[in-house]
């Protein structure tokens, strides 16, 4: 997972930085909205963590630039502004989440897990982890262009590990797959 945390404040972003990295992923800290755009443009990030209040505007200004991109990245807000109004209008402009601060580490991380995991399902009904793809409409698996043949059990395992990518899943769960 690569994570862009956007936050001009430099000790938050660092401790963001350690807390994203130890549970998630590579993590990439950015304090103003341009450079923020510039990273977008030259990598792929899997969640974009957003502070609102930045030296050059709103943070949710990044909005429609990630909603452009393909594909686009889940989202996460994490601001001072707490208002009910202020949530509600950084979700109807396509936020994911929205977590308010002072936040609690334990509680951010199951968020961000959260966002990623409704996002490892696109509107295609695919998931991937790296260069393996699994389409569960059709049930298919592929590495690139090139569609596997696997038998039918262990294209089931393979459904569920990718359904549940970046879990541990329990051997039970794998042996209850019997077909």
């Amino acid at each position: 997972m690569h994570i862009l945390i956007v936050e001009d404040d430099r000790e938050l972003a660092s401790s963001l930085k350690a807390i994203m990295e130890g549970a998630i992923g590579i993590s990439d800290t950015f304090g103003s909205i341009a450079e923020a755009e510039a990273a977008l443009m030259a990598h792929k990030f899997d969640l974009v963590v957003i502070d609102r209040r930045l030296p050059d505007g709103d943070g949710l200004s990044l909005l429609p630039v990630l909603r452009r991109l393909q594909p686009r990245p889940a989202t996460l807000v994490l601001t001072a502004l707490d208002d009910p109004y202020d949530i509600a209008s950084a979700l109807d402009k396509g936020a994911d989440e929205y977590v308010g601060k002072p936040f609690e580490p334990t509680e951010l991380v199951a968020r961000a897990r959260a966002v990623l995991r409704r996002y490892s399902l696109d509107v295609l009904g695919s998931t991937q982890f790296g260069n393996l793809a699994f389409d569960l409409n059709h049930r298919m698996a592929s590495v690139g262009q090139k569609v596997l043949d696997i038998p039918r059990r262990e294209l089931a395992i393979l459904e569920t590990l990718m359904r549940r990518a970046g879990r541990v899943v329990q051997r039970e769960t794998l042996e209850f797959l019997r077909l």
